[in-house]
């Protein structure tokens, strides 16, 4: 499924990456590359504040994560509830430590991170942020969010250019960014590489996402909806007709 690298990875690390606006009030929903085409929800919001933005992920089992980041999108914390309510897992993030509590299975944690710290979840927002076309890639610092065995992994993304990417809700022009290991342990234990695609017009939203499940079986995801607060740009139906308002060409988002 589209979040199969949560269960690998616990944050990130960047530097350097480019200025950029998000969409306010952003869903989009996610086809899952499994037996039963499972969907993945995700939002965003911003606080009247205006400080601080929330992620929102609802996932086909009917569990809800919310993840709250700063302006920076540094995460301030993240919880995970279950269907009816219950507290799956609850995060906090500060001074360079991530606490990680499970109740189901006691665990009550505090690991060490690096500085400018991201969570998983903002993957799919902090990659629209890469300087496509002015860099070639980024070092980044990414962390086991397994409770059992969390560790920090450097990692590298690398801008490899543009491609048409073809998916059932048409063709969308877009940037790949690749993310792999660094260390050459670390490349011997896991030697397998993420593919994410991202439009290029001004919102790069995130339209593909490719990778290894634990058991190295390969996992795809693609994007299904988009809306921009109540405005669809790419709608598709569960009996697969598909509606886009942003078509200039064949392959435009």
């Amino acid at each position: 499924m589209i979040f199969a690298l949560i269960a690998l990875l616990s944050g990130l690390a960047l530097a350097d990456f480019a200025p950029f606006s998000f969409p306010k009030d952003e869903t989009v929903v996610f086809e899952n590359s499994s037996p039963d085409k499972e969907l993945t929800w995700v939002t965003n919001t911003y606080y009247a504040s205006g400080k601080n933005f929330v992620i929102k992920v609802s996932e086909h089992d009917g569990s809800v994560t919310k993840i709250t980041l700063d302006k920076n999108f540094i995460p301030l914390n993240y919880k995970k509830t279950s269907k009816a309510g219950a507290t799956l897992e609850y995060s906090e993030y500060g001074k360079g430590k991530l606490h990680i509590k499970v109740p189901a299975k006691n665990i009550d944690k505090t690991v060490k991170l690096p500085d400018k710290y991201y969570d998983p979840y903002t993957l799919y927002y902090v990659f629209r942020k890469f300087p496509f076309g002015k860099k070639d890639s980024e070092t980044i610092y990414l962390a086991y969010h397994d409770p059992g065995n969390i560790r920090v992994v450097k990692m590298q993304v690398k801008y490899k250019g543009k491609e048409t990417v073809k998916t059932k809700s048409g063709k969308f022009e877009c940037y790949r960014l690749e993310l792999g290991t660094v260390n050459p342990l670390d490349v011997a234990v896991w030697p397998y590489k993420y593919n994410f695609w991202f439009t290029t017009d001004a919102n790069r939203h995130f339209v593909k996402f490719t990778g290894r499940e634990k058991d190295a079986s390969i996992i795809a995801s693609e994007i299904m909806t988009y809306k921009v607060g109540n405005k669809y740009i790419v709608k598709r139906s569960s009996s697969g007709s598909v509606t886009r308002s942003d078509l200039i060409g064949s392959n435009s988002f």
